[in-house]
């Protein structure tokens, strides 16, 4: 399970696995609601050239769905 962390200290980040999979498992009830707004996401083991698209289009919904949070999130630039 070690390699779905990510090995390095750095900018938060939520990994969200297999998106589209997760949403249309999902049942009315059993979301897991995450606020994304001005958050990285990766996708997967971490791929940070598809965390801007998935962030944009979750951001977009106003929140995320199977997100496991694997670091601390800091407050966004001021």
């Amino acid at each position: 399970m070690n390699a779905s962390a990510p090995q390095e200290p750095g900018p938060a980040i939520l990994h969200l696995w297999h998106p589209v999979a997760i949403l249309q498992d999902l049942r009315p009830g059993e979301t897991k609601r995450t606020q994304l707004l001005d958050r990285e996401i990766a996708v997967g083991s971490g791929d940070a050239g598809a965390s801007v698209a998935y962030r944009r289009w979750l951001g977009d919904l106003g929140v995320g769905y199977g997100l496991v949070p694997v670091a601390p999130l800091p407050s966004p630039p001021t």
